[in-house]
């Protein structure tokens, strides 16, 4: 996780900093915000790797910040996970539909919470490619008929087609 870029959207400074203390340990850049107006703020301003959100605080609700930055263009390939006390089954099924990539429950197991946030920082920076910043669709298809003269081999023809249509 070396260099990740990691926004904690908590009004909890006790557990905003147990976050922290664990992220920088690994390695990790990490921003705080107590708001889900500054948590999309700081995404907009720098999109981070991961955002991690508490479900109930900051007022305005996690799985709305959720909701908000998965339907922008920007930031839908943030991951973002959900950190609560909260554990009932209601929540987890809402935090699916509203696009969150993990739900994490309090008391927190260290290693496996390391774990998930390694892999899906690993996960995005797979995703990104050079179409994703394309001003347009003929900029977007120029870069990827670059990429496969490099051998690009690892999307299918339709996979390839989605992201770069859906990157414009």
């Amino acid at each position: 996780m070396l260099g990740a870029n990691i926004l904690i959207a908590d009004d909890d400074e006790v557990s905003a900093r147990f976050l922290t203390r664990l992220l920088t340990k690994e390695g990790c850049r990490v921003r705080v915000v107590q708001t889900s107006e500054a948590a999309l703020a700081a995404c907009a301003a720098e999109p981070p790797d991961l955002v991690l959100i508490d479900l109930v605080a900051p007022p305005g609700h996690g799985f709305d910040v959720c909701r908000s930055l998965k339907s922008r263009a920007a930031t839908r390939l943030i991951p973002v996970v959900i950190v609560t006390a909260r554990s009932e089954r209601r929540d987890r099924l809402t935090s699916i539909e509203a696009g969150c990539d993990d739900f994490i429950t309090r008391p927190y197991d260290e290693a496996e919470l390391g774990a998930r946030i390694r892999s899906l920082v690993r996960l995005k920076r797979y995703t990104e490619r050079p179409y994703h910043a394309a001003r347009s669709r003929e900029e977007a298809f120029e870069i990827l008929a670059e990429e496969a003269q490099k051998g690009w081999r690892d999307r299918t023809l339709v996979d390839v087609f989605v992201a770069v249509t859906e990157s414009i």
